[in-house]
């Protein structure tokens, strides 16, 4: 009966972030626009040339995409911060932990939508062909859950406190440094015309350890900060 509750709680907190998330387009928009700027902001403005290009291709895109779920997390908690929606699942002592997958599951998602819309772009930029195209939208897939994880941890950390989530981003940005390499690498293999299928399922394993990891670790944070405000 309680894990029939329990799912019922998560799905309605999946169709209230939704809700929340197409009222606040604004924020997305401006990932999504920082993402594709970033991106085309090279081959742009560099001469062209392909071996260039399609060096630099892989850590530009990666960093953008970090830069990019950074942006659109950032005020991950702040509306129900604002409602003293957060304080109602303490007072009801209900496990944060659904409330942190809730909202990840959704904001990933609706990310992951967006950016993937953005893939036909960036192969026209880099001059991809479809094997490559195909080895970017499966290091995305398997390589954002572990980008949003890390970044609802910052928003954690900055979610009562002006200004902390930047200083929070810069303090465990090492953190990201092996999804960051692995999805480069998965990118820069396929450049190359080789299997990029085992950096696939090493993002893959990386992203779920880092979800489960750090779900736990904002809830933590998300209570000790209701219970100390």
């Amino acid at each position: 009966m309680a894990n029939v509750l329990v799912s019922k709680l998560f799905l309605r907190q999946c169709r209230r972030e939704k809700t929340i998330i197409f009222r606040q387009k604004s924020i997305l928009f401006q990932a999504f626009l920082f993402f594709l700027m970033f991106v085309a902001f090279f081959p742009l403005t560099l001469p062209f040339d392909l071996k260039i290009l399609q060096l630099i291709c892989p850590g530009v895109v990666w960093l953008a995409l970090s830069l990019a779920i950074f942006l659109a997390a950032e005020r991950f908690y702040q509306t129900d911060i604002q409602c003293a929606y957060l304080e109602q699942w303490l007072v009801q002592k209900i496990p944060l932990i659904h409330y942190v997958l809730s909202k990840w599951l959704v904001h990933g998602l609706v990310n992951l939508a967006g950016i993937l819309l953005c893939v036909p772009l960036i192969a026209l930029f880099y001059q991809l062909n479809t094997y490559q195209m195909l080895a970017l939208v499966f290091s995305m897939i398997c390589g954002l859950p572990g980008l949003l994880a890390m970044c609802g941890l910052v928003s954690a950390f900055g979610a009562y406190g002006p200004n902390r989530s930047l200083l929070m981003l810069l303090i465990l940005f090492p953190l990201m440094i092996p999804i960051l390499m692995l999805g480069s690498f998965c990118l820069s293999t396929a450049l190359q015309g080789l299997a990029f299928s085992p950096y696939i399922a090493l993002l893959a394993a990386m992203s779920l350890l880092m979800v489960f990891i750090l779900s736990f670790a904002s809830a933590a944070i998300l209570k000790i900060c209701l219970e100390n405000a």
